[in-house]
């Protein structure tokens, strides 16, 4: 009875840690969302507020823009929020890496400054995974921004890919084929700690700098609800390295 009483005990304060822990997770996220969206609101409000006294036709259409710009980023976080959350409606299909990255690369080298180079080789054998192309790129692009916020002294950003198999995926019972997409900067790097915690909604280095959090959640709910992978490997002052496997076509 007495071992019987301990083990009631024991599932018990299991379960009220486990229902503490979703109710934290809740709550940093409820935070997250509120704090994002009260940002968006003032800024819709404050430019309505101003509209009401504005005269000249150029500073209205300022304000306007101002405003409407506001209610895109409002929609941005949606998308984002859903993506995480894998509820993103996808429209996969068979896509070159090859057109993704070129498309790619061009954004970057007209984005990072001088100090930053980035380095792509074509393969000789092409590969196209099977994807949501915009989703895709905007995955990319995600994972571009952060390694330009770790490299502020400068330094190179390079593109791979190459056929593997995932290493979650290594047990026979896999049949599919996948294609590994690696990203690696020559930045600052990530502590253990913050490395473990590069995917939680809403956790970010950067929120001085206007950073949400939601990037690198955002890009794992993409990866995964396409049927793939995502892997994540970091030093302090040597760098990262993010790679994405996705399904061949």
């Amino acid at each position: 009875m007495a071992a019987q009483r301990r083990w009631i005990e024991l599932n018990s304060t299991k379960d009220a840690l486990e229902h503490a822990q979703r109710m934290d997770a809740i709550g940093r996220v409820a935070s997250g969302v509120s704090h994002d969206f009260n940002n968006i609101l003032s800024v819709i409000a404050g430019n309505l507020h101003l509209l009401e006294t504005a005269s000249n036709p150029d500073e209205r259409a300022l304000l306007i823009k101002s405003a409407n710009d506001a209610v895109g980023g409002g929609a941005s976080l949606r998308r984002q929020l859903l993506t995480m959350g894998k509820q993103q409606a996808l429209m996969p299909e068979p896509v070159s890496l090859d057109a993704v990255i070129d498309t790619f690369v061009v954004f970057c080298r007209n984005v990072f400054p001088a100090t930053i180079s980035v380095q792509f080789d074509h393969r000789t054998e092409p590969l196209r995974v099977f994807a949501d192309p915009n989703l895709l790129q905007s995955t990319l692009l995600n994972l571009a921004l952060n390694a330009k916020a770790a490299m502020k002294n400068g330094g190179t950003l390079t593109i791979t890919y190459d056929q593997s198999v995932p290493p979650s995926k290594t047990d026979a019972s896999e049949t599919r084929a996948f294609a590994c997409i690696s990203l690696t900067d020559t930045g600052d790097g990530m502590s253990n700690e913050t490395a473990a915690r590069a995917f939680e909604p809403f956790f970010s280095t950067r929120s001085s700098e206007g950073g949400t959090g939601l990037g690198l959640p955002m890009v794992k709910g993409f990866v995964e609800q396409s049927n793939g992978h995502i892997s994540l490997s970091s030093k302090m002052g040597f760098g990262t390295t993010v790679k994405l496997y996705l399904p061949l076509a």
